[in-house]
């Protein structure tokens, strides 16, 4: 799936979210992703619910910070949302792409703000990740792929949720991303696959935290996405030796 498609599930899940009443928990307002539902939402048009919604432009002059926006998944999130006239604030761990990415923004939405600094959030997507290096066994396991993998993708969503919820207003939204292989066990690549786990028990504690102040924290669990991280990963495996 390309990642522009998958900004029509996200929009979904953050519209969704915002709309429901205090108290919700992240399990029952974001459904995974059948086969069905997933070629349903691959085409703005076929999404009927949200073509509704998008005539009276509901995201319109809202607040959304994005976090891993310098490419992949996080720019075409903040494309599109930026299409709706969202006032965007952009985080990434290569900042020297944050310039670049917003003037590419920009470019395709003369007039949006991109803020430095955020009083009040309406909304936030957390997408920044790192894919582990595989490994033969975890017996094998760096420590330092390990910490780092894990400062990314756990200790980073943490830092970035903690800094939102202080911000966000009442009907506001958080999206934090986790993946497949945050439901199922991938060998080979434990330092992910447990960063992911722990990115869904986070949202859940948050989630049920925050419930009554009528915010909405979900988790996404993204499958296959063709972005440039995923391209890397398949061609490092390629070009592992084989073992002997």
């Amino acid at each position: 799936m390309p990642p522009d498609q998958c900004t029509v599930y996200l929009e979904n899940v953050v519209w969704c979210s915002s709309s429901k009443s205090k108290g919700h928990s992240a399990r029952k307002s974001v459904p995974m992703m059948d086969r069905d539902s997933r070629s349903e939402l691959s085409t703005t048009s076929k999404c009927s619910p949200w073509s509704q919604r998008s005539r009276s432009r509901p995201f319109e002059n809202k607040v959304i910070a994005i976090t891993g926006s310098t490419s992949g998944i996080g720019l075409a999130t903040a494309k599109y949302l930026a299409r709706r006239g969202v006032s965007l604030s952009l985080a990434d761990i290569q900042q020297h792409q944050l310039d670049p990415a917003a003037q590419a923004i920009q470019a395709e939405n003369p007039g949006i703000a991109i803020l430095t600094r955020v009083v009040d959030l309406d909304g936030a997507v957390n997408l920044a990740g790192v894919f582990s290096p595989t490994v033969d066994s975890i017996a094998s396991l760096k420590n330092n792929d390990w910490d780092f993998v894990i400062a990314v993708n756990l200790t980073g969503v943490m830092y970035c949720l903690r800094a939102q919820l202080k911000a966000i207003v009442p009907r506001g939204s958080i999206v934090n991303a986790s993946s497949a292989a945050g439901l199922v066990g991938f060998p080979n690549y434990p330092a992910y696959t447990a960063s992911k786990h722990e990115v869904i028990g986070l949202t859940k504690s948050a989630a049920k935290e925050v419930g009554h102040r009528n915010v909405g924290v979900n988790c996404i669990c993204l499958g296959r996405i063709e972005t440039p991280m995923m391209t890397k990963v398949h061609e490092l495996a390629q070009n592992k030796p084989e073992a002997a």
